[in-house]
């Protein structure tokens, strides 16, 4: 006889900085709820990043065994590294991110709390999980399969680039400026840059602008006026301009390798 599976729902982690779906997660089912799933006979999967359960239909479509009522947790993991440097306000250890649908069975509460998870499900903290969800099983989910998602915000910085000039007159120097060619990802404001008096530079700037000057170089500092946010999809283009006169065509940006939005870039002209 064949089991004839349905979907109950669906988990998955969205991600500003992509512009979809995370490929940096993993999903932990506690040895409690994978008793529970066991018990009914369900399943789950993780296809493409999203983990999916389903249940054992009977032949009206109804649950087998059904688990109305249960809660069923789920732990979040990230598998890189450098998640941190792009996500907003990731700080586990402040306290878990607890998930939940409790005002709607189909849909996660948002914003989540904030949870110790060593005192609710210490086989999670030790795996460091940053975020539990709790999803109570209720009849809707037999019929609708929601597809519930927790969505992570990419890290907004000041931007600053610290670029190195040798050999270009003062005259030339006043004429640079850092422009954005390009609109960055659809609906993203575009990024605007100020040339930083030494006067109004912030004493970490001149901290730094002093250490990379050398050997007769003047080092400008160009701060974005805004917070703009990381992207690694529609990546504006931002070039070092004299007047109307690319000097770089495309200016490094922040990523996922940096721990902050500095960025050092050097020009130089040969005299004639």
């Amino acid at each position: 006889m064949m089991t004839r599976f349905k979907p109950l729902f669906s988990l998955g982690v969205r991600h500003d900085y992509y512009g979809g779906a995370c490929p940096d997660i993993g999903f932990i089912v506690p040895e409690r709820v994978t008793r529970i799933l066991r018990g009914s006979g369900m399943l789950t999967k993780v296809v493409d990043g999203t983990l999916h359960a389903v249940f054992p239909a009977g032949a009206a479509g109804d649950p087998a065994r059904s688990i109305s009522g249960k809660a069923l947790r789920i732990g979040v993991v990230t598998r890189d590294p450098d998640f941190a440097n792009i996500t907003d306000g990731f700080a586990p250890s402040s306290g878990a991110l607890h998930y939940r649908n409790r005002q709607l069975a189909t849909v996660l509460d948002d914003p989540p709390t904030a949870i110790d998870l060593r005192a609710i499900e210490p086989a999670l903290w030790r795996d460091s999980v940053f975020a539990l969800v709790e999803i109570v099983v209720d009849p809707v989910l037999y019929r609708d399969a929601p597809s519930f998602q927790i969505r992570c915000r990419t890290r907004t910085d000041i931007w600053r680039y610290y670029v190195i000039v040798k050999g270009f007159s003062s005259g030339e120097v006043d004429q640079l400026a850092v422009q954005e060619q390009s609109s960055g990802a659809p609906g993203s404001d575009p990024a605007t840059f100020e040339k930083v008096a030494p006067t109004q530079l912030t004493a970490d700037e001149k901290s730094r602008a002093d250490a990379l000057a050398s050997d007769g170089a003047r080092v400008l500092v160009f701060r974005s006026a805004a917070g703009v946010p990381l992207r690694m999809t529609g990546t504006k283009q931002l070039q070092l301009m004299r007047n109307s006169e690319a000097v770089i065509e495309r200016l490094p940006q922040p990523g996922k390798r940096h721990g902050t939005a500095d960025l050092i870039v050097q020009v130089s002209k040969s005299k004639p």
